[in-house]
């Protein structure tokens, strides 16, 4: 149970880390 929480953590701060990077990719590309 714990380990699988630890995976999600994980997986969940990727996908926050990915779309930071896409609206700031989207935001060099509109300027």
């Amino acid at each position: 149970m714990k380990h699988h929480a630890l995976i999600s953590c994980i997986l969940l701060k990727k996908n926050t880390a990915d779309s930071l990077f896409m609206t700031v990719a989207l935001f060099k590309s509109m300027n």
